[in-house]
């Protein structure tokens, strides 16, 4: 039994948007990764509070991508308007690597310094939660598309 066309070009046109949106996802993790350590001075507690923080707001984002109201309201919400809302990923990710890269400034930590403990986890918990939570959602509402 053949496909009709354009359910088959619909079903590649949302392969290339997920993949699109997963490539999306390891290079922002990626560019972001390599700010923090930046930042931070690769510190071995910074590396775990960036990945503990990277993880808790992916998780995060993934039950807010859950619990979007209503069945049919999720469906017509994710075929009509989840190729846009991937467009937010621009956005968030700026503001999260401005964030990261003034966060010696947020926290009033000199460059001289070393970073204390407790406010480097503070700010990762901050900085990463944009495109985290973002990622966590995408990825789960992409799942029920």
């Amino acid at each position: 039994m053949a496909r009709h066309p354009a359910k088959a070009r619909s079903f590649y046109a949302a392969t290339v948007l997920l993949a699109g949106l997963g490539f999306f996802a390891i290079v922002a993790q990626t560019l972001l990764f390599r700010q923090f350590l930046t930042v931070f001075e690769g510190n071995e507690l910074g590396l775990g509070s960036f990945f503990s923080a990277w993880l808790l707001w992916v998780g995060v984002g993934a039950q807010v991508g859950r619990h979007l109201p209503g069945k049919v309201a999720k469906e017509a919400m994710l075929a009509e308007y989840f190729p846009v809302l991937v467009l937010l990923y621009v956005p968030t990710f700026l503001v999260q690597f401005s964030l990261t890269s003034y966060a010696r400034t947020i926290a009033g930590v000199e460059l001289y310094e070393l970073f204390p403990f407790m406010r480097m986890t503070c700010l990762a918990l901050l900085v990463n939660a944009p495109v985290s939570v973002l990622t966590g959602a995408f990825f789960t509402a992409a799942c029920q598309w």
